[in-house]
């Protein structure tokens, strides 16, 4: 893909189909990587109840599969889909998004995936192998009506955001992202990870199924023998279900063996917003991952379709995924990009340390012409200072890594460096708390810089 985050007539110039269906509006959101690069698509009115697709021909060797990928966002829409077809439409293969809730919805192809990239963007993805006519191979981004349902009347304001196409050849699965700016690119080998992973806790207990507890029964339920099943009494659609403790914000990960089943099985995270669920009519492992929005929910396995269906599972999960838990507090290293406004003494940049007025490590002024790293000992006293020349209206950049015994410091100052310094003659303590602008454990003072970037 030429061009992956400009779709103007002068970058990507895609196709729209029909004509005239769908407006372009270049830079018109904050993309995925925090810059002002996010396209808008709007679905016209003047095309009446038609499609509203924008497309790119590409070229791939025949009988190759390739993948399609783009980030989106709703922008007053709730369905997008993603679109990719050999030469002259001969098969077509399509994935739907619901950009409300996070799932995906009616799929051509068990390859399609969702990832949550965080304020209200997710990446889609979707998998074709081409056929044996070569060359116009078709890679497409729509504006649907509801899922499954592309044909509708635009009003001229709702549409999603996009941003990100790329077409890979020769992959079965969608690497990370490469941006490209006027041809297309190959990227050095790439570490693919197969999906999130999860560690921590479990959260359900007697996932198992060796006893029969720990689990509320809907109709026709039972737990016997090592697994929970639903013998087609049940009046109306039943479910089993179990209430599990999660932190509000977080990811997690729910999963369930199917074993055997006449209708579909539901595995529901029910939260009272949103609701995430997915659906099997097949036995085998079904995934869901979603996001907390209350600390406790309930998690659900419906069998649905039909009041006399049946069903066999086992082995029910739910953990987190990229886990806190992970998180060493001994080691790290916290990189900050700042902008000095102010000369006030002792105004903090950030500062990092433990919950207790003990042990810190801040990045702070002292005067007009120097901003400090200050490393204090202990609640009573042991401070260490060291000058980095920064003064009003000079951006910084500070890098602090840090392990037990010891710590170092790079700092450069509209791209010079200042200063780069270790210690290895102080136990530097569990850090815990990271404050920007203020201290962490103080609601007062006030902050002397703008704070551009920070990563820990």
């Amino acid at each position: 893909m030429p061009y992956s985050e400009d779709f103007s007539a002068s970058g990507l110039n895609p196709g729209i189909s029909p004509a005239n269906s769908v407006t372009i509006t270049s830079n018109a959101a904050l993309a995925p990587d925090g810059t002002n690069t996010a396209t808008k698509l709007v679905a016209a009115s003047a095309t009446g109840n038609t499609g509203h697709l924008i497309f790119k021909i590409v070229s791939v060797d025949n009988d190759t599969d390739a993948v399609g990928s783009v980030f989106v966002k709703s922008a007053g829409q709730r369905w997008a889909y993603l679109q990719l077809a050999n030469t002259g439409y001969v098969s077509t293969k399509n994935t739907y998004a619901d950009l409300e809730n996070g799932v995906l919805g009616a799929s051509s192809d068990s390859s399609a995936t969702i990832e949550d990239y965080g304020n209200g963007w997710y990446r889609i993805s979707l998998k074709n192998t081409t056929d044996s006519d070569g060359g116009a191979d078709v890679i497409g981004i729509g504006i649907a009506e509801d899922d499954g349902d592309p044909i509708f009347t635009g009003d001229d304001t709702n549409g999603i955001f996009v941003w990100g196409l790329q077409q890979e050849n020769g992959v079965t699965f969608p690497t990370s992202y490469i941006k490209t700016t006027g041809s297309s690119a190959t990227r050095n080998a790439d570490v693919a990870v197969m999906g999130p992973t999860t560690g921590g806790t479990e959260l359900v207990t007697n996932g198992t199924f060796d006893t029969d507890s720990d689990w509320t029964k809907g109709d026709g339920w039972s737990i016997s023998g090592g697994v929970a099943s639903v013998d087609g009494s049940q009046s109306a659609n039943s479910n089993v279900r179990q209430s599990i403790t999660t932190v509000v914000g977080r990811r997690y990960r729910a999963s369930v063996d199917v074993t055997a089943l006449s209708h579909n099985v539901r595995l529901q995270a029910y939260m009272g917003v949103g609701d995430p669920f997915t659906d099997t009519s097949s036995t085998g492992t079904i995934t869901l991952d979603f996001t907390s929005e209350q600390a406790t929910d309930n998690l659900n396995i419906w069998v649905t379709g039909n009041v006399n269906a049946t069903a066999t599972i086992d082995n029910v999960s739910v953990r987190e995924l990229y886990p806190f838990e992970q998180y060493n507090p001994a080691e790290g290293t916290v990189v900050c990009e700042s902008e000095r406004i102010g000369n006030a003494s002792f105004d903090y940049i950030w500062e990092l340390g433990t919950d207790s007025a003990g042990e810190n490590m801040a990045l702070l002024s002292l005067d007009a012409n120097n901003i400090y790293f200050g490393h204090q000992a202990d609640s009573s006293g042991g401070l260490t200072f060291n000058a980095i020349g920064a003064v009003i209206g000079e951006t910084n950049i500070t890098a602090y890594a840090y392990q037990q015994d010891n710590y170092h410091i790079s700092s450069a100052t509209e791209g010079a460096l200042e200063d780069s310094f270790t210690d290895t003659s102080i136990n530097v303590a569990d850090a815990d708390r990271l404050g920007l602008g203020i201290r962490p454990r103080d609601e007062g003072g006030a902050g002397n810089c703008l704070i551009k970037r920070v990563t820990y």
